[in-house]
């Protein structure tokens, strides 16, 4: 599904936008996409206890190690998503310059789907873990549905003014 996600948005917002909101997506996903290296640590590293604890039905097991997942989330990953959030603008002008501050934005957007989608790993690996992979894909789906809703939504009203 991820790759899905990594081509598909820039093909669809090259043919709904043009290239400059493709060059502001780029260097606002070329920022965001170094956090999706945590996002897969944790979730190969929670994933086989996730697994295992699910087959052997430990449950208390598995609610801790749930909330191990989320306490790494929550206090140590989101107060630097939130920081980033705030300081983006200073990070696209440290890193790109003034050229690509429009580029704001969509970094925000990304970070905030970042979070959700770190969130919520350890639920969808519950129900691969439990062998629901319909259910699982079609959570997948779902989830792929709203990111390019908020992609859309995105650009069309913050860069390209749609809603003007």
């Amino acid at each position: 599904m991820q790759v899905l996600i990594y081509s598909t948005d820039k093909v669809v917002l090259q043919e709904l936008s043009g290239d400059f909101s493709v060059g502001l997506y780029a260097a606002s996903s070329a920022l965001a996409n170094f956090l999706k290296a945590i996002e897969g640590v944790l979730g190969m590293l929670f994933f086989a206890y996730i697994s295992r604890f699910w087959t052997e039905r430990k449950w208390d097991d598995l609610a801790r190690i749930l909330d191990k997942f989320l306490a790494i989330v929550f206090s140590f990953v989101t107060p630097v998503v939130v920081l980033m959030i705030i300081v983006a603008d200073r990070i696209i002008e440290l890193l790109y310059g003034s050229d690509f501050a429009d580029a704001v934005g969509s970094f925000r957007w990304l970070m905030i789907a970042f979070l959700i989608g770190l969130s919520s790993l350890p639920f969808g690996n519950i129900l691969f873990a439990a062998g629901l992979f319909s259910l699982s894909a079609t959570v997948w789906f779902l989830g792929f549905v709203v990111f390019c809703f908020v992609c859309y939504s995105n650009y069309c009203y913050a860069i390209n003014g749609c809603g003007d």
